[in-house]
């Protein structure tokens, strides 16, 4: 408070905070002066993506190539084994399981990043929409034909993938930007198609 400098260390629970951003504010007060020091930090808990916000957003995001038997374990997990399952449906994926990185928990949240960026509208998050979860779950397609001004109709999109010998169209019926799978098929059926 005088000018001299002092080093004192605060212990935080961070072992009971979640995964979120936090900001700390220190109030002191000594010899009738007061200081303020304000500090922003963030926990991030060991074994989640970078990309993941929270763990309640990162399992939400693993509807997409979960099996119904591992999505119902994780929506019904209670709070203290949410993190638990959710590492052991990667663990369970891990193709280089001797490694610190999981790197088919990064492919996939980094997918999910990159749908969100690209394919995010009105206000839904990109992973939700169709084309989302087409490019979350076969990967990007080999080849996109697209008509975004067409003459008398809606603008399309087609995803062709040569390797499952597929293709899906999206028509933006609105003229928004909402593309919309014009076949629906169920998540099941697609994750059949899953590329390795």
């Amino acid at each position: 408070m005088n000018g001299e400098r002092a080093a004192y260390t605060i212990t935080l629970p961070t072992d009971s905070l979640a995964h979120d951003t936090y900001h700390l504010t220190i109030n002191i007060s000594a010899r009738n002066k007061k200081a303020r020091l304000k500090k922003d930090f963030y926990i991030r808990w060991a074994g989640l993506p970078r990309t993941a916000g929270d763990l309640d957003a990162a399992i939400n995001q693993l509807q997409l190539i979960a099996t119904n038997k591992e999505w119902k374990k994780l929506k019904k997990a209670p709070e203290d084994k949410k993190l638990e399952y959710f590492l052991e449906f990667w663990r369970n994926r891990d193709p280089s399981p001797g490694t610190d990185l999981n790197e088919a928990m990064d492919s996939y949240y980094t997918k999910v990043s990159i749908a969100n960026q690209n394919f995010t509208v009105m206000g839904r998050e990109g992973w939700r929409s169709d084309r989302g979860m087409i490019f979350i779950i076969l990967g990007p397609p080999d080849e996109v034909i697209r008509n975004d001004y067409p003459s008398g109709s809606r603008p399309y999109q087609i995803w062709q993938y040569y390797s499952i010998n597929r293709q899906f169209e999206f028509y933006d019926r609105n003229g928004f930007g909402d593309y919309e799978l014009i076949y629906p098929v169920s998540i099941y059926d697609i994750q059949r198609y899953i590329r390795n």
